[in-house]
């Protein structure tokens, strides 16, 4: 991957982080419980690394935003 490629995935992946926080600090806080919150963004964020190794370039991006914002799931809810 170009070194432009990868600029474009990192601009996604904080894009995609940025609104997923807000989202988590507008709804997923009062409805969801930290704990099953942070497994099943866990249990996500593996079935999306593992199904990485059987893709193509083409859904590449699609999977770097979602692995974002599950990131930014956890990490928000590890500060509460």
């Amino acid at each position: 991957m170009s070194t432009e490629g990868q600029g474009y995935l990192a601009f996604l992946s904080s894009g995609a982080g940025m609104l997923a926080a807000a989202a988590y600090g507008f709804y997923g806080a009062r409805r969801f419980r930290l704990r099953t919150l942070l497994l099943a963004c866990l249990l996500f964020n593996a079935f999306v690394t593992l199904d990485t190794c059987f893709t193509t370039a083409t859904f590449t991006p699609a999977i770097e935003v979602i692995t974002a914002q599950v990131r930014r799931w956890v990490r928000s809810s590890s500060c509460i």
